[in-house]
């Protein structure tokens, strides 16, 4: 599991960790910009959601100019 404990925010394309000024960390929802179905800082660890996305893979994304083509 993650440090933070966040379940499925910790790897979801949505899910954004926070570290305020006094060094507490949070998991914040992105989707909550846009959708009131979705908490800014949901409970942890989120072991359902039905706005998971996952991460893609840093191995998987093509750092090279141009996209590999």
């Amino acid at each position: 599991m993650d440090p933070l404990g966040a379940g499925l925010c910790a790897n979801c394309q949505h899910g954004r960790r926070l570290r305020n000024p006094r060094g507490s960390v949070f998991q914040r929802c992105e989707r909550a910009r846009n959708d009131k179905n979705y908490l800014a800082y949901p409970p942890l660890p989120v072991r359902v959601c039905p706005g998971y996305e996952e991460q893609a893979s840093a191995e998987s994304e093509d750092p090279s100019p141009g996209g590999g083509s």
